[in-house]
């Protein structure tokens, strides 16, 4: 994502930004401040998304992001699909320190 899209989603509460390890019911408590939280509860007769499995992913991605910290640049997982049954990265992006190419 841009920095330009990822700003405007951050605007419109899309998506939460963090740049700290996210353990335990955390990542729960930031579904719920969503903007498209409905989304993930089920819409219109949807199916909703596994919450506690989305959670955890939410969890160990951003364990992953610590663990490397001082190693790790940038990193982007999107997009994450989410569903019923199954929480998927799809694409990831990461950017080591020192590592950048043009």
């Amino acid at each position: 994502m841009s920095r330009n899209a990822y700003g405007l989603a951050e605007l419109q509460r899309l998506i939460a930004p963090r740049s700290i390890a996210v353990v335990g019911a955390s990542p729960r408590a930031m579904f719920g401040r969503l903007r498209g939280y409905r989304l993930l509860t089920g819409f219109r007769g949807g199916a909703g998304v596994d919450l506690d499995a989305l959670a955890d992913a939410v969890a160990r991605i951003s364990e992953f992001a610590a663990d490397f910290a001082g190693e790790i640049e940038e990193m982007d997982v999107n997009p994450l699909r989410c569903g019923a049954a199954r929480i998927a990265a799809v694409d990831a992006l990461i950017t080591r320190k020192g590592k950048h190419t043009e």
